[in-house]
Parts: C-alpha cells; structure tokens; sequence
C-alpha cells in the first residue's frame, strides 16, 4: 500500500529555491517563539510575499491558488453566504455546481471556519486558496452596506466622498463604491460603531449634519404586559432584559423593501415578523427575539443556566448537549432559546402565530462567546453579543420593532414593558492632557485633542 506524505511549507519553499535554509531557520525560530505560524512570520519578516505563500500552501495541502481572478467571480456565488461569516472567517464562495461548492479560504486548516461553511452551504466544499489581501479586496468588494440606509437616518445627503475620507482618518478603513460603503469597523468600536444607527451618529459627529428623530409612538392597549407574561431571572449571565407582548399580529412574506434589505445584509427573508426583527438588529445593532406566546408553557419565561445534560433543539431541528453553565431562556417544561445564540424550535414564529412575546437582552459577552464555541455553533446574534450590545440601544430597538409591527402586522401592543434593572448610567472619562502628550511624544493644541 503506497503511503502519501505530505511535505512541510519549509520543504515546498525549499526545494522551489524561494528561501534560504538559514533564512528557514530564523522563521522557524521566530515562529516557535512567538507562536504564530510559519507562513505568516516569513510574510511579517519580509522573507517572502503573501502570494508566494498561498501558492505553497496550495501545493503542500493539494489545493489550487486563485489570484486576482478572485475579483472577478459572478456575485451571485457570493450570497450564498451571509456577509458577516464571510467577513469573520475570510471565506468566500466562488462557484457551485449540483455536486460541490468552490469555496476561496486564506487558512484552509481553519476548521471552524469550514465547519461553519458546510453548515450554511450544506454542500461539499471545494477548496481554493488565496492571500489575505485578495481576500479582504474581494469581501469588499462584493460585501458591503448600503449608503442609501444611512441617508435614511441622517437630516441630509452627506458628500460621501468627504465621509469616506474623514471615516479612513478615524481608523475606519472604508471604501466607497456606487451606492455601496465597505467600512471595516474595529472590534473595540463595534458595540457603538458595527450597526447603522451608531454608525449614522459618527457620520453625524464628523459631519455636523444631524440625525433624523427615531420613531417609537404606538397605541397601547388597556391591559398590562404582566396580564399575558411573567418573567423570572435566575442567573446573574443575565446582565438586563426587557420584554414587550403584542398580540393579533398579522404576520405574512415581507414586503419587497424588506426582503432586499435583509437580503442586501446576508440574510435570508424569512417573514415578516422575523425580517423586521433582523432590520432592526442591523439598524441598531441590538439582537432581539420574538417568541410565539401562544407556545409559551404557563405563560411564564424564566433565564436560567442550563443543566446537566440538557439537550437544546434548534430551529433547524438539530440537537446539542448543552455545558452546565450556558445561559438559556426556557418555560417551566422546556428550553425556548439558546440565550443570545438562537432559537429553540418550540416557540418559533410562523404565519399562523397570532400573540408575540419580544425579548431585548443583555447578557455576559464572555458565557456567549464560551457556549458558542463549544457548540460550534456561530450566528449574526452571537457576533454582537459577544462583543457586548449597549442595554440602551437593547431598549431602543425593542420599542422600534414594537412600531414596526404595530404599523406592518397590525399588532396590538399591550401596556408597558418588562425591565429587570435599571439602564447603564453613562460613564465619565477622565482626560489628562499631559498623558497624551507624554505617549506622542509632542504637545498639541487642546482644541484638536477637543
């Protein structure tokens, strides 16, 4: 029986003249102390470029290289995938066919990233490799936010030219395109940043052009949100949670501006009442999630840590043995939510649901961030909460959605809200001059710095 060994990237660079053994041993060096990897030192360090790399990386995996043609893929291969996966592990799909899906990855030993893939794609994977720049050139390219939706938000048309301009000198790397705005917004500024509302307010601060008054006036009715609900926290993972009841709500396909929204975001349209929850989610930055009250067993939420051996079912219907500790929103027979990830299949909304129960929470970034590892199971939700959501643009965005399906669904909205602490007071920063100064290396003038 033949026996394949496959050669190591400094083998393949060797034996193709590209480096030098002493220059191998120096990365290697390199690479065991600063545990990064190989190819990535040799980049870093200037022994060899990010092309060359990905070529080798090709060759010792078995695996084509894709160039510049990357740029040129037809789009539609690319919305196969939602925009923020795409994004978070630097895939793309390139092509399918009735057999397999070609997918372009930088680091084809991401296997969480391929995992990810199969679960979305549902398909066979055909792998390509690529560089970290193509990569990134190509999801700006055919991954991008709309322009049209910040307009919408703000007093007047910015020149967006001069926006784009401004954003790159505030570490926003932005591009613009048509009508289309590629922003790559750092992890420390997505909570306030990564959505368009906070995104309209840093626009508004650079520009002076302010924003447009948010829309929360709805019609309540006589009875209380507690006549139809009660709500029980059991685990301090909760950070705060608010929850609105809307009932006869006429749920139905979206209409068109919707769809193309969601769609525009990587999104499939699902219905409307879940397409205006995920509009509000981008909107605001703020998952939420609506629950069929009618499935609801007494009437009663309760935010608990899971226990031993519990079993989540999702809304795909596929099981998972959940860690002890994960947070979960459950009635008093069964599991309704993975808290702050997905669903649970039991109280998902449909067209025949009639009453709602919204949820708007805040829970610990690090317990999300924990379960969904574990699980291996990643979505936009988990994204953002992992990165912590403000509670109150939690609220903000409970009371928006409350509109819309007073407007859209013909809901009737029931009195007040349920809260579990109050709202996060606002912190002051202290600015010391001097501290600035001292890590510039420079004095300037305090009016700047304002």
């Amino acid at each position: 029986m033949a026996v394949l060994i496959k050669k190591r990237l400094g083998e393949i660079l060797l034996e193709n003249g590209l480096i030098t053994e002493e220059a191998l041993d120096e990365a290697l060096q390199l690479s065991k102390a600063t545990g990064k990897r190989l190819g990535e030192v040799l980049v870093e360090n200037g022994y060899l470029t990010e092309d060359i790399i990905a070529k080798a990386l090709g060759e010792q995996y078995n695996l084509p290289y894709i160039g510049e043609c990357l740029l040129e893929i037809d789009k539609k291969y690319t919305e196969l995938l939602p925009a923020e996966i795409a994004h978070k592990y630097n895939i793309i799909p390139i092509n399918q066919n009735d057999r397999e899906i070609t997918l372009a990855i930088v680091d084809p030993l991401d296997i969480i990233a391929l995992d990810e893939a199969r679960k979305i794609l549902k398909k066979p994977l055909k792998l390509v490799v690529t560089t970290e720049n193509l990569m990134k050139e190509a999801l700006n390219k055919f991954y991008v936010s709309r322009g049209e939706d910040l307009e919408e938000v703000l007093t007047k048309k910015p020149n967006w030219k001069k926006v784009v301009d401004l954003l790159n000198k505030k570490s926003f790397e932005t591009i613009l395109e048509d009508k289309y705005l590629e922003i790559d917004i750092l992890s420390n500024r997505f909570a306030d940043a990564g959505n368009i509302i906070g995104l309209a307010q840093e626009i508004s601060t650079l520009t002076g052009i302010k924003l447009k008054p948010l829309k929360f006036k709805f019609k309540e009715i006589n009875k209380k949100y507690s006549d139809f609900i009660t709500i029980e926290c059991k685990t301090q993972k909760c950070l705060n949670y608010f929850g609105r009841v809307i009932l006869e709500v006429q749920n139905s396909s979206s209409p068109k501006w919707l769809k193309e929204f969601v769609e525009a975001y990587g999104l499939n349209s699902i219905n409307l009442l879940v397409d205006l929850s995920n509009y509000v989610m981008i909107k605001f930055g703020a998952p939420l999630h609506i629950f069929d009250l009618d499935k609801i067993e007494n009437s009663k939420i309760i935010i608990r840590e899971a226990k031993e051996k519990e079993i989540f079912t999702s809304l795909k219907e596929e099981n998972y043995n959940l860690p002890k500790d994960s947070i979960v929103i459950a009635d008093p027979k069964k599991i309704l939510a993975l808290a702050g990830i997905q669903g649970a299949k039991f109280a998902e909304v449909t067209l025949e649901t009639k009453n709602i129960f919204i949820e708007a929470a805040i829970f610990d970034p690090a317990s999300i961030y924990k379960t969904s590892r574990m699980l291996n199971l990643q979505t936009q939700a988990s994204y953002r909460f992992e990165r912590k959501v403000v509670d109150i643009n939690s609220l903000r965005a409970l009371e928006n959605l409350t509109y819309l399906i007073h407007k859209y669904a013909k809901g009737k909205v029931a009195k007040k809200y349920f809260q579990l602490k109050p709202l996060e007071k606002p912190k002051k920063i202290l600015l010391r001059y001097q501290k600035i100064f001292d890590y510039l290396g420079f004095e300037i003038d305090k009016k700047e710095i304002e």
